[in-house]
């Protein structure tokens, strides 16, 4: 995927280095509770994976702490650290 259109997508909320623990409390407490599509993007390699979740903080711990996810993500998540 292009840089173009990972720029052009549309944000309403951003958040990096989320293997810092305050980035990700933050984060996690600005999503607690609302639902809606995200998107994790590899910024080495530009990789995207889109999903959605009917609580996007539960859905943020389950990919980044207990590794319940699939193999596209868990392939893109592995280029991230």
């Amino acid at each position: 995927m292009n840089n173009n259109f990972i720029n052009n997508l549309p944000k309403a909320k951003t958040f990096t280095n989320l293997h810092f623990t305050e980035n990700f409390k933050v984060a996690k407490d600005v999503v607690n509770g609302l639902s809606g599509v995200y998107a994790i993007i590899c910024t080495t390699t530009g990789a995207v994976y889109i999903g959605n979740a009917i609580d996007l903080s539960v859905r943020m711990v389950a990919h980044l702490f207990y590794n319940s996810t699939n193999s596209h993500l868990k392939m893109l998540l592995v280029c991230m650290v």
